[in-house]
């Protein structure tokens, strides 16, 4: 056991040796990407970035109806957002982009590349889905964002929060705790998440009344086109994959049922939240790898 261990443990250092210039690599064509892109929608030499325009002149009166490009996300985003006002929607863009794509690459690793690749790709032959997560990101979607927070929601459960405030299907993600019985990081999960609610609330009442209101008018309806699947049935599907997940030791099921569950999904737009599911993969196998030695180490006096 421990000799297949010590192989096992120079075959992925063998690895490392690749695959870390990768992810140098990587992450260097992501900042690249979001510091170009930031720039060009700041300067507006580049058009885009609509969904970083809807966010900044974000309302929280609501449409009555849902129509394309509104604000439909609970109050906390536009009320911290309409704070950050005095820096102006050029450094805010700027610095919105260049976050976005780190957290591509912080979900993705050298895998972003195939993603930038897979954009490209798209955007010359007109295939949607390869290039989904980067047109995303090149909107402004904070969908990466959620990503990534996913998966750092492993070791650091407020963060949930975020998801939960803005695509509200990352709560599904507190299965994952609910089934191990970590009470802990779920505790802290929720209480974070009604903290921000909370003042939020406090902050403009009617806005969270307006937005409850938008959500039960609004709620089997869409500018746009969605996955032809039903929600519910999806909601389902999503919850076996994390409580399968939880039992086995899998957290990438988090971030792949979580996508699968948002309640409006366009096309291809759940592959910019499953993209997760690649750190998340590394995330189980350290904590799986940092177990792994004191039960041998629990094992040998047995021998």
């Amino acid at each position: 056991m421990t000799g297949r261990a010590v192989r096992v443990g120079r075959h992925v250092a063998s690895l490392g040796r690749w695959t870390e210039p990768l992810d140098r690599l990587a992450l260097y064509v992501c900042v690249a990407l979001g510091i170009g892109s930031g720039i060009g929608y700041a300067t507006g030499s580049i058009v885009g970035g609509i969904d970083a325009h809807m966010v900044w002149d974000a309302s929280t009166s609501y449409p009555t109806h849902w129509i394309a490009n509104a604000y439909v996300y609970p109050p906390p985003l536009a009320q911290i957002v309409e704070l950050i006002h005095p820096i102006g929607y050029g450094l805010f863009v700027a610095s919105l982009m260049v976050t976005l794509f780190c957290a591509l690459w912080y979900c993705a690793r050298k895998w972003s590349l195939l993603f930038v690749v897979g954009w490209l790709i798209a955007w010359r032959f007109i295939v949607v889905a390869p290039g989904a997560v980067v047109d995303a990101v090149l909107l402004g979607n904070v969908q990466v964002l959620v990503a990534a927070a996913l998966v750092a929601g492993y070791r650091w459960p407020a963060l949930y929060s975020f998801g939960i405030l803005t695509k509200l299907a990352p709560v599904l993600g507190l299965v994952w705790f609910a089934v191990r019985r970590e009470w802990r990081q779920l505790a802290i999960a929720v209480t974070v998440t009604l903290i921000v609610g909370l003042a939020s609330f406090l902050v403009d009442p009617g806005a969270w009344w307006r937005w409850l209101a938008f959500a039960e008018t609004n709620a089997s309806v869409s500018p746009l086109p969605l996955v032809p699947v039903p929600f519910a049935i999806r909601l389902l599907m999503s919850l076996g994959l994390i409580i399968w997940g939880a039992r086995t030791d899998r957290y990438w099921t988090v971030p792949i049922g979580v996508g699968w569950s948002l309640p409006a999904l366009y096309d291809w737009w759940f592959l910019s939240i499953w993209i997760g599911a690649i750190a998340a993969r590394q995330v189980t196998r350290r904590n799986v790898a940092h177990q792994r030695p004191i039960a041998i180490h629990a094992q040998a006096p047995a021998g």
